[in-house]
């Protein structure tokens, strides 16, 4: 589980923490700015990974299940479905046929 656990960790660094700092983004606020959003998520991330550790071993569907609640607003997963399967096969998907 601890690989898991550093997978995760390293994706977050890859993903969200490239080359940009906050203070370069002038004074947008995160409405406003897409940069200033996922950093604020990708900290809001961070911390509950670094402090529910225990609970990745002890309960790990309560430890996705806050994950979730951070990460899923910031992907659009029928989008990133749709090109995944590419349009052909999108339109004839159903929500039960999967």
């Amino acid at each position: 589980m601890k690989l898991s656990f550093k997978s995760i960790a390293l994706l977050i660094g890859v993903v969200f923490f490239h080359n940009f700092s906050v203070a370069q983004l002038g004074t947008l606020n995160s409405s406003t700015n897409p940069y200033i959003f996922i950093d604020l998520n990708a900290q809001k991330m961070v911390h509950v990974i670094s402090t529910n550790q225990d609970l990745f071993s002890s309960d790990p569907e309560l430890f996705k299940q806050k994950i979730n609640m951070i990460f899923e607003p910031m992907v659009d997963f029928k989008r990133v479905g749709a090109s995944v399967m590419g349009k052909k096969y999108y339109l004839k998907a159903t929500k039960t046929g999967f």
